[in-house]
């Protein structure tokens, strides 16, 4: 839990000045996540961190052809809480867990992909930590 609300406040940090929890909400309410636990799944993710967000959370590409390991597919948003550091150019390899979306805005569009956290019980915190921050936006 604390590893995780690091990474929320440095993450608020890195995009806008920090105000309080307005910011970190305005974060949270970016994600939409699983309605309960029974709707996270576990996969094998492929990824490559091309964007760090922070050292625990970074956007990265899918494996698109695994024979020759290049990194061309899908964009995913991607965090660890077990102490992996993440930095540009990091692959990783192992499983973790599908616990929504994250939509966030490029220079040309907004763009929606997939989150992945590789601990189940922090996915747990923070499905409740944006749900909680979409039912304080109303």
């Amino acid at each position: 839990m604390k590893k995780l609300f690091i990474f929320i406040v440095s993450l608020c940090l890195s995009i806008s000045s920090f105000a309080q929890s307005d910011d970190t909400l305005w974060f949270l309410r970016q994600f939409t996540v699983v309605n309960d636990k029974n709707d996270i799944r576990e996969e094998y993710i492929n990824i490559e961190i091309y964007q760090t967000l922070a050292d625990c959370a970074g956007l990265a590409s899918e494996c698109s052809d695994k024979s020759r390991n290049w990194y061309f597919g899908n964009t995913v948003f991607f965090l660890t809480t077990t102490g992996d550091l993440i930095y540009d150019g990091k692959v990783i390899k192992k499983k973790a867990y599908f616990v929504g979306t994250y939509t966030y805005g490029s220079y040309y569009s907004i763009k929606t992909v997939k989150v992945y956290i590789d601990n189940f019980e922090d996915a747990l915190i923070f499905i409740e930590a944006v749900q909680q921050a979409h039912r304080n936006s109303y």
